[in-house]
């Protein structure tokens, strides 16, 4: 009785937390809409007035929005066993992942600060340079964290990436080597890199994972055909009806 109330404690956290996402993409100032409308953010390119369509501070949230979305409604009905078994996505398990993706989330606000004050992103452009040694780094620090943790950080981290993108302008984040501590490369592409393609990497398997979870299982009775089916002999006891 209390291993199905934890359960069910468990998923209402995880709805509640769906429903929080969408409540945000929602609530979002209609004016990041209406600057959307005007030009799709193309900016001068050399001074020279050419203007040149850049993938948009918008339409990065809007692909933060879209595979964290996926992730949640594949999350949506897994039991606390689905979610706290190993071995479900590589070596690690459901809970484990989401404990990575929150270090990913938590790694580039830190970076974002540093960039803000002119300093290097060092530590989010080392994780990039191997995101299997900082994944591995991750999963050894989060072993033994409970799933309410887990689940008010996962919520909690990209809110805060959220809101620090928003103090970016499109410029600055579009734009290849605006910030030199970043080479050739646009801030976009290093947000990009950090946050949807950790997550996009396992998202099939989770939501096959899910998949197969909610297909109910074929133990029923079988039916067997009226043909092979045979009388049964009179016993011999039973009342004459002629």
């Amino acid at each position: 009785m209390i291993r199905v109330w934890c359960d069910i404690c468990h998923a209402a956290k995880r709805l509640k937390v769906v429903a929080a996402y969408s409540l945000q993409r929602q609530l979002r100032p209609p004016i990041r809409y209406a600057r959307m409308a005007f030009s799709r953010y193309c900016y001068p390119v050399d001074g020279i007035g050419t203007m040149v369509a850049k993938t948009t501070k918008e339409e990065l949230l809007d692909q933060l929005d879209n595979t964290r979305e996926r992730l949640l409604v594949a999350l949506e009905y897994l039991p606390d066993e689905a979610l706290l078994e190993p071995g479900r996505l590589g070596e690690w398990s459901i809970a484990d992942f989401l404990s990575i993706l929150t270090a990913w989330d938590a790694e580039v606000v830190t970076g974002l600060m540093r960039l803000k004050q002119g300093k290097p992103p060092a530590r989010l452009l080392t994780a990039l340079t191997d995101p299997a040694a900082f994944n591995a780094g991750r999963f050894a620090e989060n072993q033994d964290r409970d799933l309410d943790t887990i689940f008010d950080d996962f919520q909690g981290a990209r809110v805060h990436l959220e809101e620090w993108i928003e103090e970016f302008n499109d410029r600055a984040l579009t734009k290849p080597g605006h910030y030199k501590a970043l080479g050739n490369d646009a801030l976009i592409d290093v947000i990009t890199r950090a946050t949807v393609e950790q997550e996009e990497a396992h998202l099939p398997t989770l939501e096959q994972i899910a998949l197969e979870w909610a297909e109910p299982a074929d133990d029923g009775p079988a039916i067997i055909p009226l043909l092979d089916i045979e009388p049964l002999e009179p016993s011999g006891n039973g009342h004459n009806l002629e």
